[in-house]
């Protein structure tokens, strides 16, 4: 074992103080612990660190197959969902999304999905995890996020009025639209939406 000093601020020690009080473990132990939390697995890529890094108790609804199929190497669009289901270690889809982002084939996604997650994730705990969450996208290795203008506002606003019967998103309806134009065959997303097209779902 490698001996380091860390310096804290005062407020910083009071906490980890008292958080390590109520765990029953020494302020040293508790320091060991957050690192090894904030580090990756043992090989595997750095955003993996990442993976449920959250818990909402809300497992969602429980998967159908948990098939491996869609996971070979072939490009795919990834959904707000997908990335949730990664990040929250309660959610039903875990596992299986887990596995698939530890060996991601190239992703594609869009800004509207990038800006759906930082959104769920400031909204349903605060803005320290929406920035992980930032982060996390950041450092995925071959992911493509599409910007969204007015011409893609067009495209997408189509989708929309297509399946006019469907409560769906411009999130849901731009990723429908990058899936037709870029001929993507394969989607990692736990929303039935993403497959009106009929682009497989990873599920």
């Amino acid at each position: 074992m490698i001996r380091t000093q860390v310096s804290l601020d005062e407020h910083e020690y009071a906490v980890a103080k008292t958080e390590a009080r109520s765990l029953g473990i020494s302020v040293a132990e508790f320091v060991r612990r957050a690192v090894r939390e904030a580090l990756p697995p043992r090989g595997e890529g750095p955003w993996m660190k990442f993976a449920g890094f959250v818990e909402t108790g809300d497992p969602g609804p429980a998967s159908l197959s948990m098939k491996l199929s869609m996971a070979k190497k072939i490009e795919c669009y990834v959904d707000t969902s997908a990335f949730i289901a990664f990040l929250d270690r309660s959610d039903s889809f875990h596992a299986l999304f887990r596995r698939l982002f530890s060996a991601p084939p190239p992703l594609t996604t869009s800004s509207l999905v990038v800006a759906e997650g930082h959104g769920w994730f400031l909204r349903r705990y605060d803005r320290n995890r929406a920035i992980q969450f930032l982060a996390f996208v950041d450092a995925l290795p071959g992911l493509t996020i599409r910007g969204f203008d007015a011409s893609e506002l067009a495209k997408t606003g189509r989708i929309v009025k297509k399946f006019a019967d469907q409560n769906l998103t411009l999130a849901d309806a731009h990723g429908l639209a990058i899936m037709r134009e870029l001929r993507i065959g394969c989607c990692w997303s736990t929303d039935r939406h993403l497959g009106l097209d009929g682009v497989p779902l990873v599920i």
